[in-house]
């Protein structure tokens, strides 16, 4: 996991990608962190939904992404 998270964050710091690929990227980071069934990981994954999901900032990047690909799908 923690390669996984390194080589998210790399590529999260690429700034020519677009915001589509950047919320698939936290998507995929989340996933994998509920995977992990380990006593040890409980605090990590409450502090990753504190950080993005209760942030309302992220709240509306999200909001856009999901506009965007519902317009594109109509």
């Amino acid at each position: 996991m923690h390669a996984g998270l390194h080589d998210a964050i790399e590529k999260l710091q690429n700034t020519s990608m677009s915001l589509v690929e950047s919320l698939q990227i936290v998507d995929d980071v989340n996933t994998q962190l509920q995977t992990i069934n380990d006593a040890k990981n409980k605090p990590v994954i409450e502090k990753f939904e504190s950080v993005l999901w209760k942030d309302p900032d992220f709240t509306k990047l999200r909001q856009i992404c999901d506009g965007a690909s519902t317009a594109a799908l109509s």
